[in-house]
């Protein structure tokens, strides 16, 4: 009976470890996803900028 009672906590431990390890590794993809959404706002806002300065430059002539 305490060796079924140990095996059942040590598997509780090990699906707890899992989980957990799961769920950080979901954070980091998180992470890194909001990295490039920053990253493709930026090169946006430069392309957007060159945008600006081409039309400014088409109006002058």
């Amino acid at each position: 009976m305490e060796t079924n009672t140990i095996m059942m906590i040590a598997l509780i431990l090990i699906q707890t470890v899992l989980f957990l390890i799961l769920v950080v590794q979901f954070m980091r993809e998180t992470e890194e996803r909001q990295n490039i959404n920053l990253q493709i706002m930026r090169v946006a806002q430069k392309l957007e900028d060159i945008n600006m300065r081409l039309y400014k430059m088409e109006i002058k002539q």
